[in-house]
């Protein structure tokens, strides 16, 4: 009676790990050095030719991991690499 039941689709296996960086991420980072180490979402997403929702996936990732920190400017989001 005092168990809770996991969440319906909530595997622990999902969650990203820290020390795992995917190629995706690679190219980010390395897509940010080459901006000196900030730049743009639209930025990042022009040159990259990433969806909109594939890129804000990723970076919400590598934020968590803190390999890089968003700032919120305006209706954009600038992006700096730690």
């Amino acid at each position: 009676m005092g168990l809770v039941p996991k969440k319906k689709g909530y595997d622990e296996e999902k969650k990203p790990k820290v020390a795992e960086l995917d190629e995706n991420g690679k190219k980010i980072l390395q897509m940010l050095d080459i901006f000196e180490g900030r730049a743009t979402q639209k930025e990042l997403k022009d040159s990259l030719n990433f969806s909109d929702a594939k890129l804000s996936l990723i970076l919400s990732e590598l934020e968590q991991m803190e390999k890089i920190k968003k700032f919120k400017r305006g209706r954009g989001n600038v992006i700096r690499k730690l």
